[in-house]
């Protein structure tokens, strides 16, 4: 299984769509440098080398490397764009050659998977459905794809550190033991079966054993009541003489009982009764019809009553209808309102004229006070000629306005009197129409009661009829009332006749029976003498023990070769269990996963550690049992070795110690898996390690770079090996965005890549004091190549 492409979109600081060609990286070393040209303090951290293989791990399984939740994966930028989509897509080539293509994608509210296989579309309804299809296709699982192929930051699973059930789980898929717990639960299934059956079987032959020890039981019981049998015989002799005595005896009673019973029946005189119940029917029968006519008069009455009410009704409803029709509305004349407005005008006028006579007369009065000579406001020479002037002009002006006040005046008279007018015709339409709706409402008051009267009249009218129909046919009932009397001496005539018949009857059916009882008397007295029942019954009881007791022995034999079966199987089940088999094949393989391992390790540490894989482990109160366990060794300077548990060493030698178990792993799933890959990715596999392991874990990669064929992706941010891999690739970070600088402009750059000790040539110049919170410009970039 090749992989050929990683397609992003709109993931974590990838914004917008990128492309990761894996088919250019075919057997080389690759190293994934990254540069954040964002932050003035890091190099690499933080420019999205990590966030590309998430990307892959969640295009294929599905789940977040770094434990966040799945909206943390959609690019911060393109979230609050309407309509855009974060997505990943796979595209692979499987060993036929047909592609492969998995796509992940998700919206604000929806997402999705998407799988191809060629031409077809394998996507399924469910999800979930989908990923099963996928491990199917790719042939591994999200655990096995992290030991064989991603090595991931996060979320990686490590062989050294795991529980001894993950370990042996691992152990099991590696060494392909799962036939063996198929075999293992098919022989669990069988003894189960059988020991279920042999269960059965002693069941059975313990009901079989009781069956016998019943049926002994029925035929001694048998033998008994067969003597019982013989001797009731003779009783039964002596009883049937005795009913023939007491048959006898029974008849002469029975002639006695009816002549008696027939002599005691006699029938009763009922005419008294008769007459007398039918003149109280005559009496009743007058009253009632006197109460009906009585109740038609009333009814009579209250007709004509409301005849009358009806007419007076419709005639009030007339002079209602007629008044409303003569009403009309309440409206001011428009005269009116036009009169009010013209009427304001003028007195607007008035008071307008009546204000500039009043400031002429002050004028004038100020010019008389103030005479000839100077003026004490303006310091001006007044003449006398010029002040007599001042003061006719102001006459003049006076004299004016006093004019148009007078006509003013006279008009406003006019007006008063024309609107006054008016509004004693709106008065007078205001009053009738009033005078007009009281009328009504008295009219209305007065239709109301009548109406309510006469529905009273209907109500009452109503009753009557129900007490008249209720009479009169209480009166045709009485008219055809049977005279119970008569029936009472009808009633008594047949039961007298009724009783002398059932007494002959039931004295003829004494009759019957007691001959039918002597009959049968003289039948059993003639009978032949039968044959004893149970002499027959023990003979069949007898032969039945005999069957049961040869079904018993079977069952037995049955169950002894059940049992052996069920042990059979019980040696299947221990052979295949933990201390069998499976510890065999544990045993056998341990030496293969060690030389596996062995040759990391030994790489990693210069040769004075190796590595021993056991199948038991002995806890401390020094029992042994059976749990994958990882023992590690050294050469000590002093040539002693020393050999303890893993998780007894230092961190550095654990980490080195356990990435080499790591990939000694990985080299034996990719030999055994289903569907072989040939690409390796790994995330900052220099963590945590010196000088000399780092140096060790260069040889180690360049020797995996030369196993596999589809190359080998080492992504970290310590730039010392650089020279040791055979390419280099540049994740560039600017603006909040991420991006997949080209081959081709990564191989322009040549040495300029990202260095631990020139931030310059991929950043920003780093300020010599931390920032103060206030918003500073980036200090320009220099020329890649040029001195820091």
């Amino acid at each position: 299984m090749k992989i050929l492409k990683l397609k992003l979109q709109n993931y974590g600081p990838f914004y917008g769509e990128h492309e990761f060609n894996f088919q250019q990286l075919a057997g080389q070393l690759v190293l994934v440098l990254g540069s954040n040209l964002d932050d003035p303090r890091s190099t690499s951290n933080g420019s999205g080398k990590s966030s590309l293989l998430g990307c892959l791990d969640w295009t294929v399984w599905g789940d977040n490397p770094t434990g966040d939740h799945a909206d943390a994966l959609v690019n911060e930028e393109s979230a609050g764009v309407r309509g855009s989509i974060c997505s990943g897509t796979l595209l692979l080539e499987d060993e036929q050659g047909q592609p492969v293509e998995i796509r992940r994608w998700r919206t604000k509210s929806k997402r999705g998977l998407e799988l191809r296989v060629g031409e077809k579309d394998l996507t399924a309804l469910d999800a979930r459905e989908t990923q099963k299809l996928i491990e199917q296709v790719l042939g591994l699982d999200r655990q096995i794809f992290h030991a064989t192929v991603l090595f991931g930051q996060e979320d990686n699973w490590h062989y050294a550190d795991a529980t001894d059930t993950e370990r042996m789980a691992l152990l099991t898929r590696l060494l392909q033991l799962e036939e063996l717990d198929v075999l293992l639960a098919r022989a669990k299934a069988a003894e189960k079966d059988a020991r279920s059956k042999v269960a059965e079987t002693e069941a059975l032959h313990a009901q079989q054993v009781a069956s016998v020890r019943v049926k002994e039981a029925e035929l001694e019981g048998a033998r008994r009541a067969a003597d019982e049998w013989a001797a009731g015989r003779e009783d039964a002799r002596a009883r049937l003489q005795a009913r023939q005595r007491e048959l006898e005896a029974r008849q002469v009673d029975e002639q006695d009982r009816f002549q008696k019973r027939i002599a005691g029946i006699q029938p009763m005189d009922y005419q008294p009764s008769i007459q007398q119940w039918e003149e109280l029917r005559k009496q009743r029968l007058d009253q009632l019809r006197a109460e009906i006519a009585h109740g038609e008069a009333d009814r009579d009455q209250a007709d004509d009553v409301s005849v009358a009410e009806a007419q007076d009704l419709t005639a009030k409803n007339s002079l209602l209808e007629e008044i409303r029709r003569s009403i009309v509305p309440v409206e001011d004349p428009p005269e009116l309102a036009a009169g009010r407005s013209t009427l304001r005008d003028i007195q607007g006028h008035v008071h307008h004229l009546g204000e500039e006579l009043r400031r002429l007369d002050g004028e004038a009065q100020s010019f008389r006070q103030l005479g000839a000579g100077r003026c004490s406001r303006c310091g001006q020479e007044v003449t006398a000629e010029h002040l007599a002037a001042e003061l006719s002009r102001l006459a003049g002006l006076s004299s004016e306005a006093g004019q148009k006040l007078q006509l003013l005046r006279t008009r406003q008279t006019e007006w008063e009197q024309y609107v006054s007018g008016w509004e004693k015709v709106a008065s007078d339409r205001r009053t009738a129409h009033q005078q007009a709706e009281s009328r009504c409402s008295v009219l209305r008051a007065e239709i109301q009661a009548i109406t309510t009267s006469l529905e009273e009249a209907a109500r009452a009218r109503e009753r009557h009829r129900q007490a008249l129909e209720a009479l009169r046919l209480q009166a045709r009932m009485v008219e055809v009332e049977e005279n119970p009397q008569v029936r009472a001496a009808e009633e008594n005539a047949r039961s007298v006749s009724q009783l002398k018949a059932q007494a002959e009857q039931e004295y003829r059916a004494a009759l019957d029976r007691l001959d039918s009882d002597y009959e049968l008397l003289m039948a059993e007295q003639s009978a032949p003498e039968p044959e004893n029942p149970w002499v027959a019954k023990a003979a069949v009881l007898a032969s039945q023990c005999n069957s049961l007791s040869t079904g018993a022995s079977s069952l037995e034999e049955m169950a002894k070769a059940l049992s052996g079966q069920a042990a059979l199987f019980g040696w299947w089940v221990d052979a295949l269990g933990p201390r069998g088999l499976r510890a065999y094949i544990l045993e056998s393989r341990l030496q293969e996963l060690t030389n596996a391992a062995n040759q990391w390790v030994q790489l990693l540490t210069g040769g004075v550690m190796w590595v021993r894989f056991e199948a038991q482990k002995e806890l401390r109160d020094g029992t042994t049992v059976n749990a994958p366990e990882l023992r590690v060794c050294r050469w000590n300077p002093d040539g002693t070795q020393s050999e303890r548990n893993f998780r007894s060493w230092s961190g550095g030698e654990k980490q080195r110690v356990s990435v080499a178990v790591d990939f000694g792993l990985s080299r034996l799933l990719s030999q055994r898996a289903q569907r072989p890959y040939d690409l390796l990715i790994l995330d900052e596999v220099f963590r945590h390690l010196d000088r000399a392991g780092k140096e060790g874990m260069v040889e180690m990669l360049q020797a995996l770079a030369r196993e596999k064929t589809g190359g080998v992706l080492v992504v970290e941010h310590d730039a010392d090996f650089q020279a040791a891999f055979d390419s280099r690739i540049l994740v560039e970070k600017r603006g909040r965005r991420s991006r997949i600088v080209p081959l081709s402009e990564t191989e322009a750059l040549g040495e300029q890549l990202p260095q631990e000790t020139s931030v310059v040539t991929v950043g920003q110049a780093v300020p010599a004091d931390p920032p103060d919170g206030r918003p500073r410009k980036r200090a320009p970039r220099r020329p890649r190549g040029t001195a820091g």
